[in-house]
């Protein structure tokens, strides 16, 4: 019968071991965690019950009980310590992967858009500039001062617009060229009433130090017979209901007037400061008329521009400028004639 009991004993003990074995991790480090449990199970069952007899024995082994319970405690703070700072580690070096993996393409697309940009920027600059020396060169070529000119863009028109100007007044040798505000386009179109050897050209300036600037201008240049300037202050005017900075003086009866160049008042006086020029001249303009409106790549400009021509009616506007960018318009009465040119009319 003893036989018995212990043959059936034994496997249900090693059966137990095996099943707890096969349960508990296998890792080194949680095998020591586990004895060390067990252990302080087993002195803490040999303090309370084996050794009840025996207090020295029994306070020793309590002591032992609850050092290992400390000892694998702080085994377990330890390793969940170690667990979270790696997975920290692990999570950080992912997030500074991600960031730098955004940065690599968001700097890649910066670059390319960077690159593209100076391309567009160097073929533009190549564009303006050699519109820059081709008017440079036909204002020179066609107008041969005895006087050096000198072009600053703080006040002067750029030299696509002065050639268009030149040209525009050679070939429809308008009889009076009102230009609104003062400087080389005064000059350049004074070369070509000369040249025409008919018309006048009239310029309005508010400003008395480029009034008097323009004059000298005029006439170190010999076209005093050809060109006057007037000092023509700015003052209030209403148009269509709102107030506007518009010169005082007016074309004198009957003048019909071929040709305006607008490049004033200056846009910083106020919104759409140059609109006042075709509400006040329009009943002075000649049948065919020009009118040659500077800095239309702003965009008060180009709402003028669009007010104009419900205005003036069917208008023709060919746009100049270095690429998509309009720096001039001129406008003129729609020539049925010439729509397949590829200018804009409304």
């Amino acid at each position: 019968m003893i036989r018995e009991t212990r043959y059936t004993f034994r496997p249900t003990i090693t059966g137990l071991v095996r099943k707890l074995r096969g349960r508990l991790p296998q890792s080194r480090e949680v095998w020591l965690v586990s004895i060390g449990w067990h252990i302080s199970a087993v002195f803490l069952f040999l303090a309370l019950w084996v050794f009840q007899d025996f207090p020295e024995l029994s306070f020793l082994a309590l002591f032992v009980s609850i050092y290992v319970h400390v000892v694998v405690n702080r085994r377990l703070a330890e390793r969940k310590l170690k667990a979270h700072y790696e997975s920290e580690t692990i999570r950080r070096r992912r997030e500074l992967e991600a960031v730098r993996q955004d940065l690599t393409t968001h700097l890649d697309t910066t670059t390319q858009a960077v690159r593209q940009d100076l391309r567009r920027g160097d073929r533009a600059i190549s564009e303006e500039s050699h519109i820059v020396s081709s008017g440079i060169s036909y204002l020179f070529q066609q107008i041969q001062p005895t006087t050096p000119i000198w072009f600053s863009r703080s006040w002067a028109g750029s030299p696509e617009l002065l050639a268009t100007i030149y040209d525009l007044i050679i070939r429809k040798k308008p009889r009076f060229v009102l230009d609104l505000g003062s400087g080389l386009t005064t000059l350049v179109a004074g070369y070509a009433v000369r040249k025409n050897g008919v018309g006048q050209v009239v310029a309005w300036e508010h400003l008395k130090k480029y009034s008097q600037a323009t004059e000298d201008l005029v006439s170190s240049h010999g076209l005093g017979n050809w060109v006057s300037v007037v000092l023509s202050p700015l003052q209030e005017t209403m148009i269509q209901g709102e107030r506007h900075l518009w010169f005082k003086d007016r074309p004198h009866g009957d003048d019909l007037i071929d040709f305006i160049i607008v490049d004033s008042p200056p846009g910083s006086l106020g919104k759409e400061s140059r609109f006042p020029a075709v509400p006040i001249l329009k009943s002075h303009l000649a049948d065919q008329w020009t009118i040659v409106l500077d800095d239309t790549n702003r965009v008060d400009e180009q709402s003028i521009e669009k007010k104009w021509r419900l205005l003036l009616g069917e208008t023709q506007i060919e746009k100049h400028g270095v690429g998509s960018k309009s720096h001039f318009s001129v406008l003129t009465p729609l020539d049925r004639t010439t729509l397949g040119g590829g200018s804009k009319s409304s």
